[in-house]
């Protein structure tokens, strides 16, 4: 079996020789704690705050020093992110604002990012904390008539995309052996990105037409770019950033879910599965189990990453909805810095339990914290391919 239907089966369901090899990452921060401990020095710390951002190899650095990445040094398998500019956690624009540094304190500066967004970020260590958010681009939907003819623009879409057939062409035609994937700004988190928690939340209630548009013009631009790319490549999965909830649930209800997001939603995944998507995913932390019949009403196909720290216990979740959806994640991360014994015990948990129920890829339930030991890390690698033998 090769990585490619490895991690097909892991999603959508089929015999497995082993589990896919997958980790979300870990923080910068921890990548320097790690280089203490004996990670070694040409492993990149590019990227890592994410690492399924990460490519099947990275090119030498400036000094013509080959670089290795996080998952190809821990072999972990092969995994290809194709790299246009569609947007994950920063939302789908085109043109995209520029980063720029507006004020600078002593120890943070204020900036203005892609997003448009005006926040307050530490100069040093940036991941250990969150940005202090000053100011959003659409306050009315006088902004937003002005935002989306100036920074949503499908006629530059493929202008601004990417040299796509040249991605396409390093990533493999449909004989490749390893998985490629895609991802976008989901359709709550671009909002979220376009007024701020608090604005979008009043804005469901008191400007809903504005936000029908919102979505309608968030589907445009989406369904666009997988045509765009769909002319090049057969994407294995198309992974949806939201990040909605927290530990005591969502921050959006299901009824306004099932409004403002559940028709957009479904439109996008079968146009995505039309043009041969093999699999459609969501990335949302805290507790979702509420949202999860809506996203399988809509057409995903799997989640990720179920923190458990929200309640968010997968046998849990599988023994409630059967194998109707694939998970990804679900290892308590704390665990690894409780000690051997409780890493084991979390492992075997999950494992032993997945081994048969399948539709399943073991990692973490997030990047990896700094409180985590570079040999806990290894320790708890030992432990989950100890379930390969």
């Amino acid at each position: 079996m090769n990585h490619r239907e490895r991690y097909l089966n892991s999603l959508l369901g089929g015999d497995l020789d082993r589990f896919f090899r997958l980790e979300l990452g870990a923080w910068p921060s921890t990548v320097r704690r790690w280089k203490t401990e004996g990670l070694p020095e040409y492993v990149s710390d590019e990227e890592l705050l994410n690492a399924q951002l990460y490519a099947l190899d990275l090119a030498n650095d400036d000094t013509g020093e080959r670089k290795m990445s996080f998952n190809e040094f821990f072999h972990n398998d092969p995994l290809y992110r194709l790299p246009v500019q569609g947007g994950y956690c920063d939302s789908p624009l085109f043109p995209k604002f520029e980063n720029e540094v507006l004020d600078e304190e002593e120890t943070k500066h204020i900036v203005r990012d892609v997003d448009g967004v005006i926040k307050k970020i530490f100069k040093e260590n940036a991941d250990l904390s969150m940005p202090m958010f000053i100011e959003f681009p659409v306050k009315s939907p006088a902004d937003w008539e002005r935002f989306k003819q100036e920074h949503m623009r499908i006629d530059l879409i493929e202008e601004l995309l990417g040299d796509v057939p040249a991605m396409s062409k390093e990533a493999g035609g449909e004989a490749r052996d390893f998985p490629v994937y895609m991802t976008a700004c989901g359709g709550f988190g671009h909002p979220r990105n376009l007024l701020g928690d608090v604005n979008l939340f009043y804005a469901y209630y008191d400007e809903p037409e504005m936000m029908h548009d919102i979505m309608r013009h968030w589907l445009a631009v989406n369904a666009e770019i997988l045509s765009i790319v769909s002319k090049y490549i057969v994407l294995d999965n198309y992974l949806i950033w939201e990040d909605m909830s927290y530990k005591n649930g969502p921050l959006i209800g299901p009824d306004m879910f099932r409004e403002f997001m559940l028709p957009y939603y479904k439109e996008l995944v079968a146009h995505a599965k039309s043009l041969g998507v093999k699999a459609v995913s969501v990335d949302t932390d805290g507790d979702c189990i509420s949202l999860i019949p809506l996203f399988l009403e809509a057409g995903v196909d799997a989640m990720l990453p179920f923190e458990v720290q929200a309640g968010m216990d997968i046998v849990r979740i599988r023994e409630e909805f059967g194998d109707a959806f694939g998970i990804v994640g679900g290892i308590n991360k704390r665990a690894l810095y409780a000690g051997k014994d409780e890493t084991k015990k979390e492992v075997d948990r999950i494992c032993t339990y997945f081994e048969k129920s399948k539709r399943y890829i073991p990692c973490l339930d997030h990047t990896v914290p700094a409180d985590v030991p570079y040999e806990g890390y290894l320790y708890y690698l030992e432990c989950l391919r100890s379930f390969e033998k």
